[in-house]
């Protein structure tokens, strides 16, 4: 009986979250979420678990403790755009003015990023032989995170290379000291 129990505590656990879930309505069928890392569109509350088709088109069965127990990210519960942050080193022998420029050069161009509020570029940190940047900008579909982060990567590297921008490379010194020891 006691490991009858613990196997039912599990199966109870997600029951209950089932019915409050389906009660107050926190999560619906067609809300973006992010669980555990995987962007995916709600299919189906249940009462025991809730089915998240993810990016990859692929079905994942979440039990529904997963929910009231774990942080989870809804992107659709308001209707603000959603913000993506791109970081990129850069060699400290470009100008930050050119960089910065260079980057919402292609922040302005593309298609999926909104207008308001407006992209920017921070300066984050400067290291040995590079400077670190972020590119913020703000879009509106959750669902289109992977793209546009590699579009705009794409979008950064085209654009660094026609302004003559040099990426950071690391750079790494080897000193090799030969003793002879015993001579």
């Amino acid at each position: 009986s006691v490991g009858i129990g613990f196997g039912l505590k599990e199966v109870i656990g997600n029951l209950i979250s089932g019915v409050l879930l389906l009660i107050d309505q926190s999560l619906r069928p067609g809300d973006v979420v992010d669980v555990d890392g995987k962007i995916g569109t709600v299919r189906h509350v249940g009462i025991r678990a809730t089915i998240v088709n993810t990016l990859n088109n692929v079905d994942v069965v979440v039990p529904n403790q997963t929910f009231l127990t774990s942080a989870v990210t809804t992107f659709s519960k308001g209707d603000q755009p959603v913000r993506m942050l791109i970081p990129v080193e850069v060699s400290d022998a470009n100008s930050p003015h050119e960089v910065r420029d260079a980057m919402l050069t292609v922040a302005d161009a593309h298609p999926l990023v909104v207008d308001e509020p407006n992209p920017e570029v921070f300066y984050i940190s400067t290291g040995d032989t590079s400077r670190q940047y972020e590119l913020a900008v703000w879009y509106e579909n959750p669902l289109d995170t992977v793209p546009l982060h590699s579009e705009l990567y794409y979008g950064i590297f085209d654009e660094f290379t026609k302004n003559g921008i040099r990426q950071a490379t690391p750079q790494r010194d080897l000193n090799i000291n030969k003793h002879i020891v015993g001579q």
